[in-house]
């Protein structure tokens, strides 16, 4: 299953850089948690979300897994954590805290369109239509992610 590939991969880079400040360090990890994730066949995508949102200059990742009938998504933000100390008082984060700590714990959390909404609004405003139709439906390499 793609998701334990994802927890085994995350676990791989936790415990190698469990010392390390995660500060401005999330382009190095996107890409080599990106490049560990193809390695083991997860589909995923890097996302700048200044990019893609005109947000914060942050990139994560989002993964793609075909469970039998349906799509379900995982973003992956190992470098969350760093954000934390600065947006403890965030309203964002005290209104969905239990989903900010499982990213903040785990490296990585199931989505949808609802809590893609939460995450993107933690780093600032978003247009929600361009959101939903765009990240969701992004192409990656000639198919829909």
């Amino acid at each position: 299953m793609d998701e334990s590939k994802i927890k085994l991969v995350l676990m791989m880079y936790k415990k190698q850089y469990e010392n390390m400040d995660l500060l401005r360090m999330c382009k190095v990890f996107a890409t080599n948690i990106h490049d560990s994730l193809n390695k083991v066949g997860v589909k995923n995508e890097i996302i700048n979300l200044k990019e893609e949102f005109d947000l914060y200059d942050h990139e994560i990742i989002l993964c793609t897994i075909n469970d039998y009938s349906r799509k379900r998504y995982i973003l992956i933000d190992f470098t969350f954590s760093q954000f934390f100390p600065q947006f403890r008082d965030n309203s964002v984060y005290k209104q969905n805290s239990s989903f900010f700590n499982k990213l903040i714990e785990n490296g990585y959390v199931e989505i949808d369109n609802k809590s893609m909404i939460v995450y993107l609004t933690f780093f600032g405003k978003i247009d929600i239509d361009m959101m939903t139709e765009n990240l969701f439906n992004k192409k990656s390499n000639g198919s829909t992610l």
